[in-house]
């Protein structure tokens, strides 16, 4: 019978517990390099072409100009009412010391009502450009004519002069601001110039129409108080002349007292309306002006940067993450190819029917090769 040693079955020169670690895929910084070096033109090129394509395409916009101009509106705030607005503006806060109609803030929205800029955009402005005088109104120079759609060319160009305008109120000073923008120097001061001038009309209208309907029932209740004034006075002058004795009697002063206390309420009445007539019919026709322009938009044109540099920096980034998504979803496909599953076959079905880019993009799944160079 063969003896057979304990060395017989002893284990193989490697022990498990000196064996080196079966090999795996590199996880971490080493996976992260590892991706990112087969696909280092994905990474380099896509950022790159999406960042010119966004400069390129934010160069070929029309240049645009800003004019700015600021006016404040001429109110008539009392002198309690101004010492709590002074008070309030240090404050940070808003104090409402004159009417509504007469606020910054309402000729800030005015600025924006559609009667305004439908009549902004139907004066004919004059502008020369190389040498010759170009004249028509905003739907011509914004080259609306003719344009279809459910809007007709005169409310679309209301609505780009509303998206060219800008207003904006300082609330310690009251000084309103407004911004015209436009693709032409000349164009944007003359949008500018025409909405001051109609503020300043809609103002002068507003209120002469407000005197006027003053001045009417100030002058229906003036000749009202004068009627009456005239026939109180007409009783007192009869009660005079009928009871020359009236002080020797007490019933007679009564009367004498009562008489005269309603003729002096008349004529207080009377002097009242009177003054009030005179000013309604001066407001009516007063031509001072409403608002004071601070900041006048004439030669004030400017540049408006168009920001090339951050929409190219913009593309890159998206194209960055778009570059990184598609690495890695290519580094999982890779990864895929080791076993056969439903989702890679359904993987490959869906390649298969992308468009050639896409497909391009996205590798086919390669089985990875064994230790003796076949697939594993």
């Amino acid at each position: 019978m063969t003896d057979v040693s304990p060395q017989a079955t002893s284990a193989p020169p490697h022990s498990a517990a000196g064996a080196p670690p079966a090999a795996g895929e590199p996880t971490g910084l080493l996976q992260a390099a590892n991706i990112a070096l087969r696909n280092r033109w994905l990474l380099v090129c896509l950022p790159l072409a999406l960042g010119v394509l966004m400069a390129g395409l934010t160069r070929l916009q029309p240049r645009t100009w800003e004019v700015r101009a600021s006016f404040v509106p001429n109110g008539s705030n009392d002198a309690q009412g101004g010492q709590l607005g002074n008070i309030a503006a240090q404050l940070g806060m808003s104090l409402a010391t004159s009417q509504p109609g007469q606020s910054p803030a309402f000729y800030a929205e005015l600025l924006r009502t559609r009667d305004l800029l439908q009549e902004a955009v139907d004066t004919e402005y004059r502008l020369r450009e190389d040498g010759r005088m170009v004249r028509g109104n905003l739907v011509r120079l914004y080259g609306l004519e003719g344009a279809g759609g459910s809007l007709s060319p005169r409310e679309r160009a209301v609505e780009t002069l509303r998206g060219n305008l800008s207003t904006n109120v300082d609330i310690e000073t009251g000084v309103v601001e407004v911004k015209v923008a436009a693709d032409r120097p000349a164009l944007a001061e003359g949008i500018a110039r025409r909405l001051i001038a109609l503020t300043e009309d809609f103002d002068q209208n507003k209120r002469r129409t407000q005197a006027s309907a003053r001045r009417k029932f100030a002058e229906a209740r003036f000749n009202e108080a004068r009627d009456q004034l005239r026939a109180v006075e007409a009783r007192m002058e009869g009660f005079v002349s009928h009871n020359r004795m009236f002080s020797q009697s007490p019933l007679q002063m009564l009367e004498f007292n009562r008489v005269q206390q309603e003729l002096q309420l008349r004529q207080q009445v009377y002097a009242a309306l009177a003054q009030s007539y005179e000013q309604a019919r001066i407001d009516e026709v007063r031509n001072t002006p409403v608002i004071t322009v601070l900041e006048t938009p004439e030669g004030a044109a400017r540049r408006v940067a168009r920001g090339t540099v951050l929409q190219g920096i913009f593309g890159a980034l998206v194209g960055f993450v778009l570059a990184v998504v598609i690495a890695l979803l290519r580094d999982k496909a890779r990864l895929a190819a080791s076993t056969r599953t439903p989702e890679l076959e359904e993987f490959e079905r869906l390649r298969a029917a992308t468009a050639p880019p896409l497909r391009w993009l996205i590798p086919r799944p390669r089985p990875r090769a064994g230790a003796n160079g076949r697939p594993a």
